[in-house]
């Protein structure tokens, strides 16, 4: 039942982004992979 859930909202979330929704997901997307690399490298 949750799994059909979580893919019904993530179909829905996908039809209404909006552009600048968009823009700030990839933004965070990239920050969250530049800190991955970061603590990596810490290690």
């Amino acid at each position: 039942m949750r799994l059909g859930l979580e893919e019904l909202a993530v179909k829905l979330a996908c039809q209404r982004i909006t552009e600048s929704e968009l823009q700030k997901l990839y933004q965070a997307s990239r920050s969250f992979e530049q800190m991955l690399e970061t603590t990596e490298t810490d290690d």
